[in-house]
Order: structure tokens, then C-alpha cells, then sequence
């Protein structure tokens, strides 16, 4: 069978750097679509989710600490990161 898979994404953030800590905020959408065909058969699926998501991001020096809390497709995620800006 041959597979051919899209996908796109489109957020919108809100964020206010206070000094050490960053609070943020947004709304977006997911966008997927997933095509399978093969053995005379033909299988087309589209997907649109909606994303809210928050969270926090600590700035320490070149050290960035990050927490985040949304929701996407009915489930319920959450996420913790750090990454080196230098």
C-alpha cells in the first residue's frame, strides 16, 4: 500500500517576560490528513483538533526551564524542558 500523510499546524501565543520568569498562553489548531491506497482499495482521513495550552518558562543565565499544561483533542498533556541559549 502507499501512504501519503500531511500535516499543519497554526498557534497563536501571549507571553510577558518578567525579568526571571515568563508566563505564556495560546489557542491553535492541528490540521492532519492521512491517504492509503493500495489493492484496488482507497482509505481518506482528515483531522482538525483544537489546542490550548499555558505555561511557564524559568530563565536562568543560559540555562531555560520550561513547563507546560494543554489540552489537544480532548486529552489532557503536559510537558518539561530545558534547553541552553547561548
Amino acid at each position: 500500500p502507499e501512504v501519503e500523510v500531511s500535516s499543519w499546524a497554526l498557534r497563536a501565543d501571549i507571553s510577558k517576560n518578567l525579568f526571571v520568569v515568563t508566563p505564556y498562553a495560546g489557542l491553535g489548531v492541528n490540521l492532519s490528513n492521512i491517504d492509503v491506497t493500495g489493492s484496488g482499495a482507497t482509505w481518506d482521513g482528515d483531522m482538525t483538533e483544537t489546542v490550548y495550552y499555558g505555561g511557564l518558562e524559568w530563565n536562568l543565565m543560559i540555562l531555560h526551564l520550561g513547563l507546560e499544561i494543554g489540552r489537544s483533542g480532548g486529552e489532557t498533556y503536559g510537558k518539561l524542558g530545558a534547553r541552553l541559549a547561548l
